[in-house]
């Protein structure tokens, strides 16, 4: 999504372990239940919210954006 040339100058996103963990996007490791050689199901709802509290962050910030420039 391109937001325009003024954009690219005005809206900084800081480089933390946080914003690396949405772009890369790492993919789980499930431990496995020794000797058994099964795997354990990982309980993934914690990335799930963290995800949208992370896409509603952004939403917010696109609306903040566009009030700003009128």
């Amino acid at each position: 999504m391109w937001l325009g040339p003024r954009a690219s100058k005005s809206i900084v996103i800081p480089y933390t372990e946080q914003s690396m963990y949405y772009t890369s996007n790492p993919p789980e490791v499930k431990p496995e239940i020794e000797g058994t050689g099964r795997k354990l199901k990982a309980n993934s709802t914690k990335r799930k919210s963290r995800d949208n509290l992370f896409s509603r962050k952004l939403r917010i910030l696109c609306i903040e954006w566009k009030i700003a420039r009128r």
